[in-house]
């Protein structure tokens, strides 16, 4: 594949906004396909396709894995017209998981862990806020209104969305504002936050009290929290359509997901042993 042919793609994703981090992520899928069909893009042939989706089943890869791999490619193949691949692609079906959700004492003690307002403040808009890493990152910090209590995300595709700031980070945020910076969170020489100092952000909490954390599992127990809290106190007048708003999702289908979650945790909390109340 000629590079001026990618360079059409790359500005096709450039117009689209799309984060530097997608644009990698598309160029691995496909030099990983072109490198096993040993063709060109528009050499391959239905049979490469079925065949690089055998290929990935053998290698006993997870069916999210492999979507991923696949995902990447239909987008491609879709922009270049290449629509017989786009329909030989089949993406297996994800496996339902049941993902961690901590319970306050947990949070406390993560929370407790770390030593530093800027440690703090990164969970904190994680959890409390729902932000991406991503936007964690690249927050400016003319994007805080503390009058307001307030910041302005700018997610993916370059959306911009508002979300509250609470009173602990509130207060995490005063120690560590500087309005001589670019940046709102800083590394310890001064440039931006990069997703290895966040690594170590979250190896510290794990190394501390021994809970497993990510970015993502954090975003997870904000979504699903705010749902259960809705579904629990419905006098306060929230739905899923504010909760779409706040973690910045374009489909509200992906939102929806975590209306299930949070009605299968209440199923549970709310459940009894039918044994125990008519047979013992």
């Amino acid at each position: 594949m000629s590079s001026e042919t990618l360079s059409k793609f790359h500005d096709y994703c450039t117009l689209k906004r799309l984060s530097e981090s997608t644009l990698i992520y598309y160029d691995t899928v496909l030099n990983y396909f072109l490198a096993f069909s040993g063709k060109d893009l528009f050499d391959v042939e239905v049979s490469d396709v079925i065949d690089y989706q055998l290929h990935l089943s053998n290698r006993n890869l997870s069916p999210a894995t492999v979507r991923n791999y696949l995902l990447g490619l239909k987008v491609i193949f879709r922009y270049y017209g290449r629509l017989d691949m786009v329909e030989a692609i089949v993406l297996p079906k994800q496996s339902k998981k049941v993902v961690k959700l901590y319970t306050d004492d947990e949070i406390k003690s993560m929370f407790e862990a770390l030593q530093t307002y800027r440690n703090q403040s990164i969970f904190l808009l994680m959890f409390d806020c729902g932000l991406r890493r991503s936007e964690v990152i690249n927050l400016s910090t003319k994007s805080v209104d503390f009058i307001q209590r307030q910041i302005i995300v700018s997610g993916k595709g370059d959306k911009q969305r508002i979300v509250k700031i609470g009173n602990a980070l509130y207060s995490c945020l005063l120690e560590c504002y500087s309005l001589s910076n670019k940046y709102l969170l800083r590394t310890k020489q001064g440039g931006q936050l990069t997703p290895s100092a966040i690594y170590k952000v979250f190896a510290n909490i794990k190394n501390k009290t021994g809970i497993h954390v990510t970015p993502h599992l954090l975003r997870h127990n904000y979504a699903t929290r705010y749902v259960i809290h809705f579904l629990e106190n419905p006098q306060y007048n929230v739905d899923i359509f504010q909760l779409q708003l706040l973690l910045g999702h374009e489909s509200l289908e992906t939102t929806k997901r975590y209306i299930h979650i949070a009605q299968e945790l209440l199923a549970v909390k709310h459940g009894f042993s039918l044994f125990d109340c008519y047979c013992s």
